[in-house]
């Protein structure tokens, strides 16, 4: 997949993305490697390089146990959602499997670095908004989005009764389920197969289809095995 990453001329002042240190300091911690940092563009927040990079060099690199991951056919992984969720859609077990972790000290730094508020999704606006947009299709599958997400919601009520869990409030299901959304990669993933994750870092990478600074896959050659890598697409300098 295509993203962007800025050049070091970019970056801000480190304490501006303490929360992004933190994160930084975690992945290593965890037999991990990270050459980037965060930066707000323009009143946009994204990824800088730390140092001048050729293309193929390793920007950033994510051991499988640090990602958040949906099941999958293959060889499990370390952080699948609960079985509980089985039933449920992947973007739904994906949101329940972050919400459920928030009480594991182990993910503090990565959860902790997602924004406190919901990204701006059109199923979250207005309907005066929407109406605003003078187009009936848009409006028609925002009011559907919206109408699945609290469909989804009772179904994972029920799912957690069954287990005898406690569901999550539906402000927090909605917030985490929104948020992978926007956050979640495709990737194959080896003998894994192809799974659809949540990655400390990759998910603060604006998208860019036409001239792309990075590209992200899967490798088995990590410091500690397998993991999730960000690489140089061009020169950042």
């Amino acid at each position: 997949a295509a993203l962007a990453v800025g050049p070091a001329a970019f970056a801000t002042p480190a304490s501006s993305h303490s929360c992004t240190q933190e994160l930084a300091s975690w992945i290593n911690a965890h037999g991990g490697r990270v050459d980037l940092g965060a930066a707000t563009v323009a009143g946009l927040r994204g990824l800088v390089a730390q140092s001048n990079s050729a293309v193929g060099d390793v920007l950033l690199e994510v051991p499988l146990e640090c990602v958040l991951s949906t099941a999958g056919d293959g060889a499990p992984l370390p952080a699948e959602p609960p079985p509980w969720t089985a039933s449920l859609p992947w973007n739904v077990q994906l949101a329940l499997s972050a919400l459920e972790r928030e009480r594991d000290e182990h993910w503090r730094p990565f959860l902790q670095s997602w924004p406190a508020e919901s990204p701006a999704l059109p199923l979250l606006l207005e309907p005066e908004a929407l109406s605003a947009a003078q187009d009936d299709a848009f409006e028609a599958d925002a009011d559907a989005a919206c109408f699945w997400l609290h469909e989804q919601y009772l179904e994972a009520c029920d799912a957690a009764e069954a287990a005898g869990l406690d569901a999550p409030a539906e402000p927090a299901f909605r917030r985490a389920l929104q948020l992978v959304w926007s956050r979640c990669l495709r990737l194959r993933a080896g003998p894994h197969g192809t799974r659809r994750l949540l990655v400390p870092m990759v998910d603060l990478a604006n998208h860019d289809g036409v001239a792309p600074a990075a590209l992200f896959a899967f490798s088995a050659a990590g410091r500690r095995g397998a993991c999730v890598r960000l690489y140089a697409a061009r020169p950042l300098e």
